[in-house]
Parts: structure tokens; C-alpha cells; sequence
């Protein structure tokens, strides 16, 4: 035989554990090479042959399930969500539905209740900020613009003070802001 001798049993020795476990598996190897008996293992470990032969099963058995062949590269994960978060968004997922329900009920209500005005509409009426005048009211001139020696009126005064606001109608004088007119207070 050419080359160097393959070690046989003793080969444990140079692996990595505990020096009793390394002695354990030297002597089943010895056994199954055929340099001891089984009731010398047996008595080398101080265990009686039966128990020596579960041993040696149970370690062989583990070196073939050790030397199975496995499909290559990194073994996959098994994708199993976690419980809790899947029942939190469950919870959320209901909620949100319940809300968006709710949401669309108050659009449909607000659209046949008269007087209001629908999604996207602008709501007409009093306040808000932001609020110019229109072009045409009262207190402004051509494009909206109030021009320079024109009253609030819109019309260029004359010397007689021809405008609403130079008469001496009492209702023309109650305007509010806005040009539209009120009753007289009594």
C-alpha cells in the first residue's frame, strides 16, 4: 500500500469535544473495525453489553443522518408569520372599513339634505376667511379694482351727491356690508 496509513479509531481524538464523549465514540469504532470484542468495549466503558449496543446504534444512526445528502446552498426559511400582528391588523383592517362606511353614509346624507353643499363644493354664506369682493359689488370698480375718487357706490359722485349713500332714504342708509338691504329698526 503506497501513501500514508489512514488513522483508524484514534482519528477522534483530533476532533473538537469532550475527552469522555471522544473516548465513548474511539471504542464503538474500535468494535466496528473489528480490533475489539463487544464485552471489551463494554468493559473499557464500564457498561454492560446491552446498553453498549444502544450506544453504538444511536451513533451510528447519527453519522448516517450526519452524512445525508442536502440540496445545496442556504436552507430556506419557512415564512410563518407571527400570530399578533396578523390579529392587530385584522382589528385595524375592521375599523377602518367600519369608518370609511360611516364616511360615506354622512356624503350621501349631506348630498340629498337641501341646502348643502356636496363634496367639493364650496359652501356658500357669511364668514370664512379669504373672502374678497366680486366684481359688480358694491365698493368696487372695473375688474373688481375700487378706483381713486369713486365712492363705495361704484358710480362717480356728482356735485348734488346723486349716489345711495347721498340720499336721504333711510333704508339705502341701513345697507349692510354686503349691498343687500335690511329693514329700518323701529
Amino acid at each position: 500500500m503506497r501513501g500514508r496509513q489512514a488513522p483508524g479509531p484514534e482519528f477522534v481524538q483530533r476532533l473538537q469535544g469532550d475527552a469522555a464523549v471522544k473516548r465513548r465514540l474511539e471504542v464503538i469504532l474500535s468494535t466496528v473495525a473489528g480490533r475489539r470484542g463487544v464485552s471489551e468495549a463494554a468493559a473499557l466503558l464500564g457498561i454492560t453489553p446491552q446498553r453498549f449496543h444502544a450506544l453504538r446504534q444511536q451513533a451510528l444512526q447519527a453519522a448516517v443522518a450526519a452524512l445525508a445528502p442536502r440540496p445545496g446552498g442556504r436552507p430556506r426559511r419557512v415564512a410563518t408569520p407571527p400570530a399578533e400582528p396578523v390579529a392587530e391588523l385584522v382589528q385595524e383592517n375592521e375599523r377602518l372599513r367600519h369608518e370609511l362606511a360611516a364616511c360615506q353614509l354622512r356624503e350621501e346624507i349631506a348630498l340629498l339634505l337641501p341646502g348643502r353643499a356636496g363634496p367639493g363644493e364650496k359652501k356658500s354664506g357669511r364668514g370664512g376667511h379669504g373672502r374678497g369682493r366680486r366684481p359688480g359689488e358694491r365698493g368696487a370698480g372695473p375688474g373688481g379694482r375700487r378706483v381713486a375718487g369713486q365712492p363705495p357706490g361704484g358710480t362717480p359722485t356728482d356735485a348734488g351727491g346723486g349716489t345711495a349713500r347721498g340720499t336721504d332714504d333711510p333704508s339705502s342708509q341701513r345697507r349692510g356690508r354686503r349691498g343687500g338691504a335690511r329693514q329700518p329698526a323701529e
